[in-house]
């Protein structure tokens, strides 16, 4: 199935890649708005972020919202074969990793969040309308949610990146339980 998925994600990526950056700039606002107007972000005080990479949706407006309303944020480093998140104060930076994904800076006294109850923003290449979500295929998200089965998992994606046909997936891949667009909620 793996061809199939890699097929798939190189469709949509092209479709996202084919937003002009105005265009996206504008649909990542709306983004952020209808997010910060949500009942997701209104009910959860915790929330496990990500830093986009240039061709997603830009989020970074939430870390400024959760600074404001008095929310803990984190954001991921990848470690080896792991995805942990650490918690980030106004102060700290986001320097760029291997993967050139913007990650926290490492400080030896930061220790990684363990939140088992928290909102869970998440990236992904395309979704489909049930939930079904592909990554970029290194599995870290599936793996990081599997292992906190109580977080609630929120899609971001611009409409280009969503699938009207249902995608097939195998028993790794978690599906979120929202989806969020420049239009608003689809799930």
């Amino acid at each position: 199935m793996s061809g199939e998925k890699n097929r798939i994600r190189a469709e949509y990526r092209k479709r996202r890649a084919s937003i002009p950056e105005a265009v996206r700039q504008e649909k990542s606002a709306k983004i952020v708005e209808y997010f910060s107007k949500s009942k997701l972000f209104l009910e959860h005080d915790r929330i496990l972020c990500y830093a986009p990479l240039p061709e997603e949706a830009d989020i970074m407006g939430i870390r400024s919202l959760c600074y404001e309303t008095g929310k803990r944020i984190a954001f991921p480093k990848v470690c080896g074969d792991d995805l942990l998140f650490y918690e980030l104060t106004p102060a700290d930076i986001l320097i760029e990793s291997n993967f050139h994904v913007p990650e926290p800076a490492p400080t030896e006294d930061r220790q990684p969040v363990s939140w088992q109850e928290a909102l869970c923003l998440t990236p992904g290449v395309v979704f489909d309308r049930f939930g079904n979500r592909y990554g970029y295929g290194r599995g870290f998200y599936d793996r990081y949610c599997a292992a906190h089965p109580h977080l609630i998992r929120c899609g971001i994606a611009f409409t280009e990146q969503i699938s009207e046909a249902k995608l097939p997936i195998e028993d790794t891949d978690l599906p979120v339980q929202a989806l969020l667009t420049e239009e608003g909620f689809v799930l």
